[in-house]
Formats: C-alpha cells, structure tokens, sequence
C-alpha cells in the first residue's frame, strides 16, 4: 500500500520558507535558464539544507515548504525552492549553487563541478502553464529533439550540441520510494542520439494520470557525470 508524509502546500511562500530555515540570506544572481526566449534571467535569494550524506527525508519532514533531493554523482543534498515562473523552478543553495526545472525536467545548473547551461526542445509543444515537458498518450515511443550546452570540470569551454530523443513508457506503474512518500508511477527511459558522440540515457518516473515528473535520473550530454533529483515536498 503506498502512502505519503506530506501535505500539500501552496505557491507563492517563499519568503516564509527563508524565514522558517533561518539561514543567513545571501543575494545570488541566477545564473542558469531554460529557454533564453520564454523564461529570461532572475535574481533570487535562497536556502539550502547544507549538502552532505544526512538523511534528507528527515529534514524534509521538518520544514512545509516545497523540496527536491538532488546530487550530481551521489552528491547532494535537500534544496529550498528560491523562485518560480510558469512552468519554471529555481532551486538554490547559499553556495551559488543553481538548479533550474523546467516542468520537473533538469534544464540547467550553475555553481557545481560541472554544469548544465541550457536545454531547449524541438518536436514537444506543451502548453505555456503545462506541467509536464510530455502531455498527451504516452503508449507509443515519443520522438523529438534536445539542444544542450555544457561545461566539464575539466575544461573551461562551453559546449553545445543537439540529439534526437525518443521516450519509451512502461505500460504499468512501479511503486518508487520518494523522500516523502512511496507513490505509483510511470516509468519512462529516454535515449538520447548525440550524432557522432554516442548515446546517453535518462530515466523519469511520470504520475500515471498528469505525467508530472515526480523523479529523474540523467546523464544530460555525453561523458557527463550523473545528475539525480526527486520531488519532496511538492510546490503545485
């Protein structure tokens, strides 16, 4: 029987949120977007649980106010949403560390070892406030295209690149253990054809019935290292 531990809460609380975690606030410039046409730069200010190996689900339990779980190569810890638009969360640590979601899907980072600077689509055309980057039937393989620009710890050079991509749904649900709860959801693996830079693979669990991504598990560009994230407490 699955079961959750959290309540649901409403938008718009960030500023109680930085007061609840009583971190000292530090200005931060966000350093990351989406889409530079539909969702320009914002100045947030933030607050992170510090990252180390403690038991975020414990954390999480003590504070109402939207989390995710994320870690670069089992790195990681619990993050604070900072800022959202339509469509779009900000997430970021009193470090400069920078997460950018868009419809639950990792579009960007700024501030880790290495970093994802932009991720656009071609072929998925989901509605300005939809909640999902894939709406509609999931019971045949969804085809379209990723543009991705990077940067590797290991040189200063920004890259760019495009892939095409194909999303392959399960058709049952899976029990997926959260930080917060164990909810049935739809397991989805995309593969991603980087032309004459091999494949890399992601893996996303959906809600069966909005195709929200409750969690996700990506290599975004090839040779990168593994990113991860899941939703705690949820911001919708």
């Amino acid at each position: 029987m699955t079961g959750s531990r959290f309540d649901r809460v409403k938008k718009g609380r960030r500023k109680a949120a930085l007061l609840y975690v009583g971190l000292a606030s530090i200005a931060l410039s966000g350093c990351s977007y989406f889409d530079a046409n539909d969702h320009p730069l914002i100045a947030t200010t933030a607050a992170l649980w510090p990252f180390d190996n403690a038991d975020v689900s414990g954390r999480a339990e003590e504070i109402s106010f939207a989390t995710i779980k994320f870690t670069q190569d089992s790195r990681g810890g619990l993050l604070v949403l900072a800022e959202q638009q339509p469509g779009v969360t900000y997430w970021q640590s009193g470090r400069s560390e920078t997460v950018t979601l868009s419809r639950g899907y990792l579009s960007s980072t700024a501030g880790l070892k290495n970093n994802l600077d932009m991720t656009s689509f071609e072929g998925l055309s989901p509605a300005p406030k939809a909640s999902t980057p894939f709406p509609g039937a999931l019971d045949e393989p969804r085809s379209y295209r990723v543009i991705r620009q990077w940067r590797n710890a290991s040189s200063s050079q920004t890259k760019a690149m495009a892939a095409s991509a194909v999303l392959t749904c399960a058709g049952e649900t899976e029990v997926v253990e959260l930080p917060l709860a164990r909810l049935p959801l739809l397991r989805c693996e995309e593969t991603l054809d980087w032309v004459g830079a091999g494949t890399t693979r992601s893996v996303y669990w959906l809600a069966p019935d909005t195709h929200r991504i409750w969690k996700g598990r990506t290599e975004p560009w090839p040779g990168s290292p593994s990113f991860a994230w899941s939703v705690a407490r949820p911001w919708w």
